[in-house]
Formats: C-alpha cells, sequence, structure tokens
C-alpha cells in the first residue's frame, strides 16, 4: 500500500492575504491547511522549523481555550494545559525547541510560561497519558491543579502574544505558505469577515440596547 501523500503546506490566495490581514483570526486560519490541522502527527516532521512552531502553537492553543462540559454525566472541563496535554500536543510544546523558537519571534511571555510548566509536564505527563476520556480528565483536573496559574497566566497574554505572531508570520510569509498571484485557490475569506462583522455588529447592538 503506497503511503498517503499530503499537502504540506497551504497556497493562498494574494487577495486573501490583503482581505484578511486586519482580521487575526481569519488571517491565521490561512496558514493552516486542513491536512496539516488534521494529519499534523504524519506532517509535522515533515514541515519546516518555522511552521512546525506555528503549527503547535495553532494547535496549542485551540486546546488552551477549549471548554467541554456533559451536563448528563455532571462533569465539565476547561482549557489549559492539562487540556492541550490530553489533547496530544504535550510532546509538541515540552519535548521540542518551541518555546526557544517563539522567544525569537519576539514571544517573550509564552516561552516564559512554558518554562515554567516545563517541570510539571514532566511530572504528571505518564498519568495524563493514561487519560482515555474527557470524562476522566474532567476528574483528574481535580486532582492535579499545578498547572492552573499559568493557564491563568496564559489567557492574560494570548491575545498580545498572538498579535506578535501575526506580525511574524506578515513580514514571513513565505516561510508558511506558498501564495498564488493569480488567485485560484478556494477561497472563505470573505464568509469568515461577514461573519465577524456580524457577530461585532450584534455584540454592539446589545450593548447599545
Amino acid at each position: 500500500m503506497n503511503q498517503k501523500e499530503y499537502n504540506l503546506l497551504p497556497k493562498i490566495n494574494r487577495n486573501d492575504l490583503i482581505k484578511a490581514k486586519n482580521y487575526r483570526s481569519v488571517f491565521l486560519n490561512l496558514f493552516i491547511s486542513d491536512d496539516m490541522y488534521h494529519h499534523h502527527r504524519e506532517i509535522m516532521p515533515k514541515l519546516n522549523t518555522q511552521q512546525q512552531t506555528f503549527l503547535t502553537f495553532y494547535l496549542s492553543d485551540e486546546s488552551m481555550r477549549s471548554g467541554s462540559y456533559n451536563l448528563a454525566e455532571n462533569w465539565s472541563v476547561k482549557g489549559g494545559f492539562l487540556r492541550s496535554i490530553y489533547d496530544g500536543y504535550g510532546e509538541y510544546v515540552f519535548e521540542k525547541p518551541f518555546s526557544k523558537i517563539i522567544e525569537t519571534w519576539g514571544c517573550k511571555k509564552i516561552s516564559r510560561i512554558v518554562e515554567k510548566a516545563r517541570s510539571i509536564y514532566e511530572k504528571h505527563k505518564d498519568k495524563i497519558g493514561r487519560v482515555k476520556t474527557l470524562k476522566e480528565l474532567s476528574a483528574l483536573c481535580s486532582e492535579i491543579t499545578d498547572f492552573e496559574i499559568l493557564d491563568n497566566e496564559y489567557m492574560i497574554i494570548s491575545e498580545e502574544e498572538t498579535e506578535i505572531i501575526k506580525k511574524y508570520i506578515e513580514n514571513n510569509v513565505s516561510d508558511f505558505s506558498l501564495i498564488d498571484e493569480n488567485n485560484t485557490q478556494l477561497s472563505y475569506v470573505d464568509k469568515e469577515i461577514k461573519e465577524i462583522e456580524d457577530r461585532n455588529r450584534l455584540l454592539m447592538g446589545l450593548r447599545n440596547f
């Protein structure tokens, strides 16, 4: 059986880069292909250091912000390092040079928090690795509370640091993608921007109500 071939780098319309520039989440999403997101274990070793660092940030940041709950079974899991490790990203964050590289991008605060969290990860990684379900993880959250202060610190600085990452990618676009100058790639940018603007208008209306 032939090994499956993956598209390693997203190919981005030049026009989409321009349109998405003022919408951080839309802009950053351009640099993560479906294959990078869904098959990161196969793809990660094939990426260059810059791409590995961004993919690690993208995946782990999503977990840091992800909350899950089940009212019927009476459990909940908030985002944070425990969730990120459970989701399989601890190896990328703590066992690779992620913190050192992202510090060179200007993200000194994320780097510092990851370095503080490293010893906690080493202490608990085997126990977290044995967790099979979010319900089990919920129970473990009550037992392992070492990450909580760092989780809070991360949430406080994440917006600011994500903006630094966006600026870094803007200045080094060719390290993260292939640019289609003919703008032939399927695009969802206009739809995503409209959704953001509609949501912002709704929130503004609720504030003024």
